[in-house]
Order: C-alpha cells, then structure tokens, then sequence
C-alpha cells in the first residue's frame, strides 16, 4: 500500500468560516487545527508505505484521529463516524464538509504498521516535539509522576465457567484446533479418538472460541441451586483430573503445553485429591482479607492466565501482576508537567 499525497494543508474556507464563529481560541481542535496539524514529519510517516499499491488513507489524518480517539475514549467505529459528522474534528483535520471519511478498520490497520515499524512511540514523540517548539513546555519546570492500573481484556466468569472453559481450551489444543497444537501429529488425535471416553468426547469437543452456535452449549451455572453447582463442580473435578492423569500417563509431552498447564494450575487452584482417587472441592475463603487474597492469587481466565483480581480501597479491577510472589497489580507510571494552577498541563513521559 502506498502513501496518499491527497492533504489538504490549509482549512477549506467553509470550515474555516464555522471554526472562526463557534470554536473558541482555545478550544484543542482549533488548536490544533491553526497549529498543529503537520506535527509529524512527513519522512516518518512514509517510511512505513511501499512506492506500489493501493493509496492509503493520509497517515496524517490518522494519526490525529487516534490523539482524538485517546481525547474522549471512544472506540474505532465512532471514531470513524465523527470523521463525518464533527464539525471541530473537520477543522482540525483540514477536511472540507462533503469528504467522505474512512472505514473504522483504517485506524486498526494504522496501528499495526505503526507496531510493525518499531514506531508505536511515534505519535507521542512527536506530538510532544511540536508542544514544545510552539512554547507550551518550559525548561526547568515542576513535573510530577502518578500511576495507573493496567485491566486485562477477559470476560468475568465464574468458578465453573473458568474450570469448564480451561477444559475445553486444553481438550482443542490436544484436537490441533488451535495453533499451538501444531507439535501434535495427526497420529496423537486418532489415538485421543480411540481413547477418550465416548460421553467425555461428546460433552468437550465443541469448539472454545463463541459464537452464535455454541453459545448455548457453554457451561455456566446461571440460575444454578447451590446443589446443582457443587454436582457439575464434582463432575467437572472428575474430568479434568482423568484429562491430566492419562496425560501424565500416555502422552507426558503434552503436560507442557501452555494450555494443559493452565488447565493443571486451574485444577490445584479449586480442587484436591484425597486418598490419591478422590476428587474434592477446595472450600472457598470466608473472612475478607483471605477471601481477597485468594481471589488475587487464582487464575482469572484460560485465555489470559496472566491476569489477576486486584483491588484497592473500593476499587476492584481484574488487570496483570507485578511479581507471582504478591500478585499486585502491574502499573503504568506517567510523568506529567506541574504547572501553576489555571494553566494546562502536557502528559510528558509514559513507562
């Protein structure tokens, strides 16, 4: 894909006329509009695009849009609809009033080739470039450094959806349903066929990842009695602890992919074995800071066996931990300018 030389460098004159009688002299778009709009350089944009292809849209306008999109937390798809309909965004873009806009997916694409080129810093770096050399930053001046947590992407689930979840990933990979499974040769899945117990096979070879077809077969103990959640926990114990055991015994190659090691540390985290047969429910916490602590220590979700419950205050938050020996939670530290109180403050340093 090639650059698209289509930018317009000065505001059409129609936008300009609406910018000059509604947005204030302060107002961000309309200085970034009057100011700031070629804050990149260009040589760092084209870099990233082939001589050949298809143009794309104007990495310029992209880049912009993204700042926006970081403004007022919305997502790609409003995003790309403001490109359309905003009239400040129009002017800070030097957009005229008939142009079209892009698809929502330009802005995903844009960040992987900005991922895919080391320069995911880019947009940063030289935003904060241009602030300074216009005289918003001063030199000596008061900073500050504050953090925030770091949330994990995973869907709440419950005890038993966790447990049975963790189980049908692992029964995928051992299927080569999923991409990690590519070590297991086609002879291992006719021996799992052979082997695994008709109604086992039945009840886990459905698919792990959603969607309309198998939503409804997902185990989850909604509207469950307190009886009818310990029977399928009992139940679900049993199958797990069988997978791993015959694991351990025919195929102990297997105990080490990512997903059956996740399927193992779920297991211990909610189950124990009596008698070296019996398969028993670990009894949850009952007092606060236990209950607390053991939340924080389990595995939250198959699909992202990193992340953990964490909680500060009354705050609670499911995100990435620092170190497994406390499992608090991972920060983002963010330096900041201090200035006097009235005037705007510039986020200048991001770890």
């Amino acid at each position: 894909m090639s650059v698209c030389a289509c930018l317009y460098m000065d505001i059409p004159s129609e936008i300009r006329l609406w910018g000059e009688h509604h947005l204030e002299l302060d107002n961000p778009y309309r200085i970034i509009g009057d100011l700031m709009f070629d804050f990149i350089e260009e040589t760092e944009l084209t870099c990233m695009y082939s001589n050949l292809g298809r143009p794309s849209i104007n990495p310029m306008i992209l880049s912009l849009v993204t700042i926006f999109q970081y403004l007022e937390d919305i997502p790609d798809r409003t995003a790309a609809l403001l490109v359309k309909t905003r009239l400040d965004w129009k002017y800070a873009l030097h957009l005229p009033l008939d142009d079209a806009g892009f698809h929502y997916s330009d802005l995903c694409n844009f960040r992987q080739r900005l991922l895919a080129h080391s320069k995911d810093s880019l947009i940063f770096d030289q935003l904060l470039k241009k602030i300074s050399s216009l005289g918003f930053l001063h030199k000596r001046g008061y900073q500050r450094t504050d953090s925030t947590h770091v949330l994990a992407v995973v869907r709440h689930l419950s005890r038993l959806e966790n447990l049975s979840e963790g189980l049908r990933v692992a029964y995928a990979v051992l299927y080569g349903r999923k991409p990690s499974a590519q070590a297991i040769e086609k002879a291992d899945a006719v021996f799992y066929q052979h082997k695994l117990p008709s109604l086992y096979k039945e009840h886990w070879s459905k698919p792990a990842v959603l969607s309309v077809e198998t939503e409804t077969s997902r185990v989850s103990d909604y509207q469950m009695t307190d009886d009818e959640r310990k029977k399928e926990l009992e139940r679900l114990g049993k199958d797990i602890h069988w997978l791993l055991d015959f694991l351990s015994t025919n195929r102990q190659s297997f105990l080490s992919l990512p997903e059956v090691e996740v399927l193992d540390t779920l297991f211990s985290q909610h189950f124990t074995i009596h008698n070296k047969k019996e398969v028993v429910i670990k009894q949850k916490a009952t007092t606060g800071k236990e209950k607390i602590q053991s939340a924080c220590d389990r595995t939250r979700s198959p699909h992202d066996p990193e992340a953990r419950y964490s909680t500060k205050r009354d705050k609670s938050w499911t995100g990435y931990a620092e170190g497994l020996a406390t499992h608090g939670t991972a920060k983002v530290h963010v330096t900041e300018t201090a200035n006097e109180k009235g005037k705007v403050n510039f986020v200048v340093a991001g770890l």
